[in-house]
């Protein structure tokens, strides 16, 4: 009867290590498909388009001006050269100040309708 019981725990803490492991893999996969939207979303407001022949990452790094080399330095080291190269451009400041006149729109709205 114990054993069966253990063996019983034993078999139960197996299929629940397998259930973790599988959540955790659902997680990194939404993560990283939330990572490539986000990455071709950057390269579509710079203006670069993927060529057949190209990974994400070397796109990534032409459209940085960069040699791939340096992009993976720069995110090693925690930098996003996105936003850096974003702000250079000016687009990063087209942005904000795009998102501050939308939200100021929506409160003159949301006032006038009270």
């Amino acid at each position: 009867m114990r054993q069966s019981l253990h063996r019983r725990l034993r078999h139960l803490e197996e299929l629940s290590t397998q259930v973790r492991e599988n959540e955790s893999w659902d997680d990194y996969q939404q993560c990283s498909e939330q990572i490539i939207k986000t990455i071709r979303l950057r390269l579509l407001l710079l203006g670069v388009e993927q060529e057949e022949h190209e990974s994400l990452a070397d796109t990534s790094a032409r459209a940085l001006g960069i040699n791939s080399h340096e992009l993976q330095a720069r995110l090693a080291s925690g930098v996003d050269p996105y936003l850096e190269c974003m702000k250079e451009r000016g687009i990063y400041d087209l942005l904000k100040r795009s998102v501050e006149e939308s939200r100021m729109q929506a409160t003159e709205e949301v006032n006038v309708a009270s």
